[in-house]
């Protein structure tokens, strides 16, 4: 007769062979004492810090190799630490440290410059504090950074210059607040940059020229307090730019020809809080290649969806806040690859939802309406 599991040895066989892997876990919570106990001194001192140790399975063939020696990679905020001597000795200890928050708290020295260079690995670097032309200077030696974040505060333009030392740079995003100045004029081509965020809510005016020489940008997200479409021209020259949001953003009907005439490979455009001159969207009829389309609190109206039936591509519209009717939902049903579609805070009714169902079937139409 074939043996079989019975229940009880069954469980018992499982609840040993879970628990070895929970007690190996237990004693590898940290790498070793020393970093346990810089760890425990950064913690009462105001810093954050996070890591994962690697999984290691319970069991193993007699003829496997030993495990590769495996660096754990940290995470650390030093938002509310004070940039003491002792801080700074329990911040070397740390083996490997991937990601880097600093604010205003964590004085940035000279000192405390030699001390966070020794973490040549670092791949994420965010400074939410007003830098200096020194603080850029000593930025750039990070060699390995993917992705940075800063405020520019006090930094000369030409001091952007250093950034072309950050040649595995892929994601930028720059702050602008206050009465802080910024000019793009200097901003080196950093060949692997491929994400530009900018948060632009200081009340001087910024101009975008110089973001051209971002050479192989493809997303950029432009979010101001205000700003006007001539001081946005410089994205005209991103010839390889696949996603763009806009937000706060005034345009002459002039200058939005002019801009999307040179994005011929547009892929997803987002307009937020946006004024389009005319409330028309001729401009986008050229985008051969737009896919995806968002358009919240801008007004267009019915008119302006007829110019992009011919639009190959489209097959994802947002629309909320706008003065579209029934009639605009005529053009919708045309776009030959439109499939998903949400208009929120319109003036389409629950005919009109009914209709552009009943003519295109496999559309997702997401349309809640308002029964006057």
């Amino acid at each position: 007769m074939m043996n079989t599991f019975t229940l009880p040895g069954y469980c018992c066989f499982f609840s040993v062979l879970f628990a070895v892997p929970l007690l190996q876990a237990e004693e590898r919570k940290y790498e070793s004492p020393e970093i346990r106990q810089a760890i425990l001194h950064l913690q009462g001192n105001g810093a954050r810090v996070h890591f994962n140790m690697p999984r290691t399975g319970a069991f193993r063939p007699a003829n496997a190799q030993r495990e590769k020696e495996y660096s754990v990679p940290y995470t650390v905020n030093l938002y509310e630490m004070k940039a003491t001597a002792e801080n700074l000795s329990a911040l070397l200890v740390l083996p490997q440290v991937e990601r880097l928050y600093l604010s205003n708290e964590f004085d940035r020295s000279d000192r405390t410059w030699k001390t966070l260079s020794q973490f040549g690995e670092l791949q994420h670097l965010s400074i939410m504090d007003s830098l200096k032309n020194e603080d850029i200077e000593h930025i750039a030696e990070f060699s390995n950074l993917q992705s940075l974040e800063i405020r520019l505060g006090d930094v000369d333009s030409s001091y952007l210059w250093y950034l072309e030392e950050l040649r595995n740079l892929q994601r930028l995003s720059i702050h602008v607040d206050g009465d802080d100045e910024a000019s793009f004029t200097s901003l080196p081509n950093m060949p692997k940059l491929s994400q530009l965020i900018l948060h632009l809510h200081g009340t001087k005016p910024v101009s975008l020229d110089g973001i051209e020489n971002l050479k192989e940008l493809r997303s950029l997200n432009v979010n101001a307090r205000a700003i006007q479409g001539s001081e946005l021209k410089g994205i005209a020259k991103l010839s390889h730019l696949q996603l763009l949001t806009l937000a706060n953003a005034e345009f002459a009907a002039s200058d939005l020809e002019m801009m999307f005439q040179q994005l011929k490979g547009l892929e997803y455009l987002n307009f937020t809080n946006c004024k389009l001159g005319t409330n028309d969207l001729s401009a986008l009829k050229n985008l051969s290649k737009l896919q995806r389309l968002q358009v919240y609190n801008t007004p267009i109206d019915d008119d302006s969806l007829a110019t992009l039936v011919d639009l190959p591509e489209l097959n994802y519209m947002y629309v909320r806040g706008s003065d579209i009717t029934d009639d605009g939902l005529k053009h919708l049903a045309k776009m030959p690859k439109l499939n998903r579609v949400y208009l929120y805070h319109t003036k389409v009714t629950p005919e009109g939802v009914k209709w552009i169902n009943e003519q295109r079937p496999k559309m997702k139409v997401s349309a809640p309406v308002q029964n006057n």
